[in-house]
């Protein structure tokens, strides 16, 4: 799984830099908004969250089910929507584009911070069960 995991790992870094740059270059030409912003990171908490509740309720999770399933679902999955409405850029989508791409980037922080501090109390706390 290693072979797969650190290639897929290593673009989702490249591509979270990529949206990060965007992003500051959104910031510095006050092309995005702070109502964006609070909202992309209210989808990520969204997403996040709903991630979590399917793995309590399924108890029994493959070991790196959850690694996936966030990786595809908080980065592959928005970040292809970022790369159609940057190719599309048309007013309309650009409320979409900034919502997205601050929720990638709000993304990255939050899974990084509390990933292993939450699976790894849903372990102890038996509330969910790895298998190998």
């Amino acid at each position: 799984m290693g072979l797969i995991l650190i290639p897929l790992l290593l673009v989702i870094f490249i591509f979270y830099m990529v949206c990060f740059v965007k992003f500051i270059l959104l910031i510095v030409s006050k092309q995005i908004l702070l109502k964006q912003c609070l909202l992309g990171c209210l989808l990520s908490i969204l997403i996040y969250t709903s991630i979590i509740f399917y793995f309590i309720l399924n108890q029994s999770i493959y070991a790196f089910e959850p690694i996936f399933l966030v990786i595809t679902f908080m980065f592959i999955i928005p970040g292809v929507f970022v790369c159609i409405f940057f190719l599309v850029s048309i007013n309309k989508t650009n409320n979409i584009f900034n919502i997205l791409l601050a929720s990638i980037l709000f993304s990255g922080i939050l899974s990084v911070s509390t990933f292993s501090l939450i699976f790894d109390y849903l372990e102890k706390m038996k509330i969910i069960d790895y298998y190998y």
